[in-house]
């Protein structure tokens, strides 16, 4: 790349009258229209350098590009995650989970407000290191910098809408490119200091967008296993047409177990993580038991229930989401498991006799870990519990 301090190639060779009150230059090219949001878009994505050299020349301001170009730009990515999220679905194109819409709606309006922050936190780094790099500290042309750099970041939004082929939201590396083809344009930097100047500010960008991107996904994750859980309708649990197959759904009543029986039954230590948040539940010949496992950095909601019949635990609980979900059958005994790599959630669930319960429900932890905790707790102990 040029520099276009040194050789600008759409800079007019001096006219005999130039100087500095002469007035307008006659050899001076006619100014071009202003570029519509989405030719601007398309121009800085396949014609980069010529579309900086073009933004360095623009008469414009910090509200002006704010509202104009990243206001509605940074929208992609939120509203394509609601979309995603609550519509199609997370899991294997859109047949797992379905999360909540307060929930998406909630991620999405913060992944925003911080999509519109980082603009003026990416641009003020810009601005800050400039003089390392050989470069001019200009305050409009490092917003603009920051702003029209993180376009692919903004596109690769898009693939918020099937999360199952979310991971290409990676394509957004192309901005780094763009970084190093605007900066010698509006930081006036020599070309020889750009590579060092554009991983400083890539190092900046990644810090800055991976940190939106986790607060996004957390609160999406926990909608995922909270959601449910306020609707009466915790992940894995059986459901009615999977309890009335097992071989041992009884109309009969049978007995169970006192709920604080059935915290007794729960491992007081796993992986390393003591038990906690415990609470119990008793009522209309349902008993339930839950507690919380904080494990690395993610946390595991062991739920265990007794019910009289397998109709009582099938009313009790919601269908539980299809798709990527396995169900094995064992004599008088189901195992449902399903897990989203992409999201790190999943559930673990046992089943006995359709009305006898063991469920595993991960955020953020390793799929095992689900099977391992589930599997510490006895069902044929909970069984006797109730004779």
């Amino acid at each position: 790349m040029s520099d276009p301090q040194l050789s600008d190639p759409q800079s007019p060779s001096p006219g005999p009258n130039s100087g500095p009150n002469s007035g307008p230059n006659p050899f001076a090219p006619e100014p071009q229209p202003r570029q519509g949001l989405f030719a601007r878009v398309m121009s800085l994505l396949f014609k980069p350098s010529e579309t900086f050299d073009r933004i360095s020349e623009e008469q414009d301001s910090v509200p002006a590009v704010f509202t104009g170009f990243v206001v509605p730009l940074a929208a992609i990515g939120p509203v394509c995650r609601i979309i995603g999220a609550s519509l199609v679905g997370l899991g294997p194109w859109g047949a797992g989970v379905r999360v909540p819409w307060v929930w998406s709606i909630l991620a999405a309006v913060i992944e925003y407000v911080l999509n519109l922050g980082v603009v003026f936190l990416l641009g003020f780094a810009v601005f800050t290191l400039a003089p390392r790099f050989g470069g001019r500290r200009d305050v409009l042309g490092a917003f603009k910098l920051a702003a029209y750099v993180l376009t692919p970041v903004y596109l690769a939004g898009l693939f918020n809408l099937v999360p199952a082929i979310g991971f290409l939201v990676w394509l957004g590396l192309y901005g780094v490119y763009l970084i190093y083809a605007g900066l010698p344009w509006l930081m006036k930097n020599q070309a020889k200091d750009s590579p060092l100047y554009t991983a400083a500010v890539t190092v900046c960008a990644l810090f800055m967008l991976v940190i939106i991107g986790a607060v996004a996904g957390r609160l999406t994750t926990l909608g995922t296993v909270h959601g449910r859980a306020s609707e009466g309708a915790p992940a894995g649990l059986p459901t009615a047409h999977a309890v009335a197959s097992s071989a041992s759904a009884a109309a009969t009543a049978a007995a169970i177990a006192d709920a604080r029986a059935l915290v007794a039954v729960m491992p007081p230590l796993f992986n390393g993580a003591a038990r906690a948040d415990t609470t119990t539940q008793s009522n209309d010949g349902l008993t339930m038991a839950e507690a919380t496992y904080s494990v690395g950095g993610g946390s595991i909601h062991l739920k265990v229930s007794d019910a009289e019949t397998a109709a009582k635990l099938a009313a009790a609980t919601a269908a539980a989401p299809g798709g990527d979900e396995t169900v094995e059958t064992a004599g008088n005994r189901v195992t449902r498991q399903a897990f989203d790599a992409t999201e790190k959630t999943g559930h673990y669930t046992i089943v006995l006799d359709g009305r006898i319960s063991v469920e595993a429900d991960g955020l953020r932890v390793d799929p095992a870990l689900l099977k391992a905790l589930a599997s510490q707790v006895s069902l044929e102990k909970i069984e006797g519990l109730g004779k």
